[in-house]
């Protein structure tokens, strides 16, 4: 199989780059490790380097958020053809999914940002210009006249603290 006996002899490097932010450096190194059983010799050698950070940023809504980045080379030494390389590189890169999926805070720092918008709604005075009060205005019109219109049809709505008419 074209990816069998590969080695990669690497130093990893950690490093605190500010207060915040610390990195992980991979480099490939020529280093010669026995194995034992006689496999040194059908290995083929690869090289690689890499650069990984992590940087805390602001909190979003009391969220804590940090931002991760990985810069990789690789060269898996000989040939390997282009459908394999293709059927591979999805696997490899899984790890870097499981780790955005470890992260992944989505949903908290938009119900966060939505409740800060939604205070902001709430207690601070709105100004509008004349031509998004004339919208409002005839936006509340339009829902009067909807709520007094008895030709409605009900409908069946998937939410029961929704009701829907046609």
């Amino acid at each position: 199989f074209p990816l069998h006996n590969r080695e990669f002899v690497i130093r990893l490097i950690w490093s605190r780059l500010a207060e915040r932010t610390v990195a992980v450096a991979v480099v490939s190194v020529d280093k010669t490790v026995e194995y034992g059983g006689g496999i040194r010799g059908k290995l083929v050698k690869g090289q690689t380097k890499a650069l990984f950070t992590a940087t805390n940023i602001d909190d979003v809504g009391g969220v804590p958020q940090c931002k991760i980045e990985l810069l990789q080379f690789v060269d898996a030494g000989g040939y390997i053809p282009v459908g394999i390389v293709n059927k591979k590189l999805p696997e490899a890169l899984s790890g870097v999914g499981l780790l955005s999926d470890s992260f992944k805070r989505d949903n908290d720092v938009d119900n966060a940002e939505l409740a800060t918008l939604a205070t902001i709604i709430r207690n601070k005075e709105q100004e509008y210009d004349d031509d998004e009060k004339e919208a409002i205005r005839r936006g509340k019109e339009f829902y009067e006249r909807c709520k007094e219109d008895k030709h409605f049809v009900e409908l069946e709505s998937p939410d029961d603290r929704v009701k829907m008419r046609l």
